[in-house]
């Protein structure tokens, strides 16, 4: 119905329909790899096409009154890739040059990765560096995909210092049961796209922590 009202054809919304319940079965490694073939064709839309895509993209994400982990790293990557890629908006400024600045912002994400761990512990080492490198504790808040939207936005508007701070605490959480699995993927993949930045390595993101 929604791709109906956008002016789509039967063919391309039984295409769509399909393509989403192949993906919703296919592993992450699969999905991400649909995502960045799909790429190069976004960053060549018009940036009537891109406002067309943007506003397609949130409607069917809403059409179920609710958002799991594809639809929210889906969200993501759409805007960085379309919204900023085809200067529909301007990257941010800079206003948060501590990570401490955005602790809540961090809160609301971790606990999208406490949720969906298959460790009860996942958060441990994440709270541990961070209460190693700031002397603060972190807080411990329930799963809000729309408080961690939110917050994604926020830490955009950080120094590239702080994101990777920010991604080494995501990494941290993915990977206390000493594995990824496919939901941290997605989840991992979504938090890079939102703030424009890749996944870093080794403890050198916190090197200018204090």
């Amino acid at each position: 119905e929604i791709l109906s009202r956008q002016g789509c054809d039967e063919t391309l919304i039984s295409a769509a329909m399909q393509t989403s319940s192949n993906l919703n079965q296919a592993p992450s490694q699969h999905k991400l790899t649909c995502i960045d073939t799909s790429l190069p064709w976004l960053r060549r839309m018009t940036p009537d096409q891109g406002r067309a895509m943007i506003e397609t993209i949130q409607l069917l994400i809403e059409a179920d009154g609710q958002i799991d982990l594809f639809e929210f790293m889906l969200k993501q990557v759409s805007q960085r890739h379309i919204e900023i890629g085809l200067g529909l908006r301007k990257p941010p400024g800079i206003h948060h040059k501590r990570i401490h600045e955005l602790e809540s912002e961090l809160a609301d994400l971790l606990a999208i990765f406490a949720a969906i761990a298959e460790d009860d512990n996942a958060l441990q080492h994440a709270i541990e560096e961070y209460r190693e490198h700031t002397g603060r504790e972190l807080p411990m808040v329930e799963m809000n995909f729309q408080k961690a939207a939110e917050g994604l936005q926020r830490m955009d508007a950080s120094t590239p210092i702080v994101k990777k701070q920010i991604l080494r605490l995501c990494l941290l959480s993915a990977k206390q049961d000493g594995q990824i699995n496919d939901n941290e993927a997605e989840l991992l993949r979504a938090v890079a796209e939102a703030i424009g930045c890749s996944l870093p390595r080794g403890r050198d993101a916190f090197a200018d922590l204090n």
